[in-house]
This record gives C-alpha cells, structure tokens and sequence, in this order.
C-alpha cells in the first residue's frame, strides 16, 4: 500500500458466529504531499458463495477425472473433424500406444480403426451428427 497503487486482494475471515467466510477487499490508498497515508478508499465484498461454487467445481472435476482415468475402459473424447481432445490410458493400451498424448497427437483418430472398418465408421458418424438414426445400430451400443 505504500506505493500509492490500487490493489485487489481475496482473503478469509471469522464471522462473529464463528464460520469463515471469504472476501475480497478492492481499493486504493490516499497520501498528502508528504505521501502520509490520510485513507484508504475500497469495498469488501463476501464472496464465500463463489468460493464454495469453485471448490465444488474442483472436487467434481477431480472425481470424474479420476474416474475416467483410472477406468480399465477405452475413454475416447472427439471432435467432429476426428481429433482426440481426451483419452485415458486405457485407450492407448488398447491401441497399443505407450501414453494417452500419443493417440492425442494423431490427426486423424481413423488411423486407430481398421482399414475395412472404416467406411462402415464413416457413414455411422457422419449418420449420428446429422440426428439420424445409424442404419442397424441402436443409439444405445453406438460407440463409433
């Protein structure tokens, strides 16, 4: 504060009932010509609410990323042009890669299928984007 510049600060507090609360204080300090601290102008604001919907968030993440990652099942997340943005371990020791990153950095995730699969692959992706049903596979097994 004695560099006269605003500053922004989150901390915690005891309530007078004891809980701990989070807050975040905001403001500037006021000096004379002497550069004497006359005041210090800001707001507090509780944000215990937001600090709490934050940690949930956390721990929820977490628990699924451990679950995901520590899965013995193939975990495979996609986008449309047939990146991988996510896969476990799992995927690669089913495809015989030695680590997630190495299917992630494929171009092309249909280098992992077979090539006499992949025509059939195809038309069951490009069906299932369009929100058509795929011929002969129920929405339910489809994992293409």
């Amino acid at each position: 504060m004695s560099t006269g510049q605003p500053y922004d600060l989150e901390f915690r507090i005891v309530h007078r009932n004891g809980d701990i609360r989070h807050v975040r204080n905001e403001g500037r300090p006021v000096f004379d010509a002497q550069r004497k601290l006359l005041s210090v102008f800001g707001i507090s604001q509780d944000i215990t609410e937001r600090k709490n919907a934050e940690n949930a968030l956390r721990n929820s993440e977490e628990k699924f990323r451990n679950l995901i990652e520590g899965s013995r099942q193939d975990v495979v997340i996609g986008f449309r042009n047939r990146r991988v943005l996510f896969c476990n371990q799992a995927s690669a020791d089913i495809y015989g890669y030695p680590a997630p990153q190495d299917i992630m950095a494929l171009t092309n995730s249909f280098y992992l299928i077979a090539p006499h699969d992949r025509d059939r692959l195809r038309e069951i992706r490009e069906t299932r984007f369009e929100d058509v049903e795929p011929p002969g596979v129920s929405s339910s097994r489809a994992c293409a």
